[in-house]
């Protein structure tokens, strides 16, 4: 059984490292104002603190798996349920801030499951679903232009999809 483990790539990371460093400095603007912001951002020890602990909780990201598709099903950390590939009800690429995703609606789910998808195993994940049964349903995400273009040249396309 071939299982395929999708970490967060480092542009992911560094996004949701900044995302988190951005919604703290806010919060703390808005507890003790615009003041406390300029003054803590002058101190060499708070750069330390944040740079050392943006760089564990990067670290903590890069460690735990984004998601892994096995032949069987998809899952992850943060959903606690596993999909199968024959449950797939529907499903929709999405992109933030140039992050592609693919979120991914079981039928006995109410939210969704949601997997990366880094440019570099973006074919290693179209082949996977390729050899698995059931997973048909999601390979026409594969013809949306995001993920169509991140595709290498020489690799399978899918059927009815154009080279850019």
């Amino acid at each position: 059984m071939e299982v395929l483990t999708i970490r967060y790539s480092w542009q992911q990371m560094a996004a949701l490292t900044g995302g988190g460093f951005l919604a703290a400095t806010a919060l703390k603007a808005l507890e003790d104002g615009l003041g406390s912001i300029a003054h803590a951002w002058s101190d060499p020890l708070f750069w330390g603190l944040m740079i050392s602990f943006g760089g564990l909780f990067a670290l903590a990201l890069w460690a735990i798996p984004a998601a892994r598709l096995s032949q069987e099903n998809i899952s992850t950390h943060a959903y606690p349920f596993k999909i199968e590939w024959r449950e797939i009800r529907r499903f929709k690429v999405s992109s933030f801030f140039g992050l592609i995703g693919l979120r991914i609606y079981g039928v006995k789910s109410r939210f969704p499951l949601w997997i990366p998808m880094p440019r570099n195993r973006i074919h290693r994940i179209y082949l996977l679903m390729q050899r698995t049964n059931g997973a048909e349903t999601v390979l026409p995400a594969f013809a949306d232009k995001r993920l169509n273009n991140a595709l290498p040249g020489d690799g399978p396309r899918p059927a009815g999809s154009a080279r850019p």
